[in-house]
């Protein structure tokens, strides 16, 4: 009796570690963009499944946040990169807005510039954006639409729809994505990055977008600022 009660605890033991461990790489695999955007931190935009300029160019986005409230959920960042059409590095700003689904980490990022995207994955070194909507600059100077990736509906506080971003995750075709890494690990390989970018986004097509030879001018821009 004394070694049944004994098998038991046993077993009950492995039931309760197990659970434990798979809670915890739940929550380890769990994105948090919020967190990811770390003020002080610059990211480069190393890789995307879109053409966004319909040439295939590198070019050499950076984005540094410099401003954060925890309370309006509201990060400021400032953008380097290298302009298509000229060639000539530009800087630029724009200031985003998080949301989240209910019970969900501030995922879903709504920016000023009119995109709008969702981390799918994040760990210290890397993330992985779904692009919802973008917006392309145009040649006479007009302000630009936003291009719609995928359909959004909002509730009265400007988050996204629960439902409709569930959905949003259902298939991978045409789902446009990006990775970033901040610049700290860029000589790193990203293994879970690449893998969730794999699993979860449309692997028909992917542009390279950083070099470090070629973008060397854009990261002293950036140093002497």
């Amino acid at each position: 009796m004394a070694l049944l009660a004994y098998a038991l605890s046993i077993l009950l033991l492995h039931v309760i570690t197990s659970f434990a461990e798979n809670s915890t790489k739940d929550e380890i695999n769990k994105p948090n963009g919020w967190n990811f955007l770390q003020e002080g931190v610059t990211l480069h935009l190393i890789a995307r499944n879109y053409d966004l300029y319909k040439n295939n160019e590198t070019d050499c986005l950076t984005s540094k946040t410099v401003y954060k409230n925890e309370e309006s959920r509201i990060v400021t960042q400032e953008l380097h990169f290298r302009d298509p059409n000229t060639t000539k590095w530009r800087e630029d700003n724009q200031t985003l807005t998080a949301y989240r689904i209910v019970g969900e980490e501030y995922n879903f990022m709504n920016t000023t510039a009119g995109a709008q995207y969702i981390f799918l994955y994040t760990n210290n070194g890397c993330g992985v954006i779904e692009v919802l909507a973008i917006q392309r600059s145009q040649s006479d100077g007009s302000t630009p639409t936003p291009t719609p990736v995928a359909s959004r509906r909002h509730d009265s506080t400007g988050s996204t729809n629960t439902h409709q971003m569930k959905d949003a995750k259902g298939s991978n075709k045409g789902r446009r994505c990006a990775i970033w890494v901040t610049k700290d690990a860029l000589n790193k390989t990203h293994d879970q990055c690449w893998h969730s970018f794999r699993c979860e986004c449309d692997n028909e097509s992917m542009y390279p977008v950083y070099n470090r030879t070629e973008c060397k001018n854009s990261t002293a821009t950036e140093t002497r600022n």
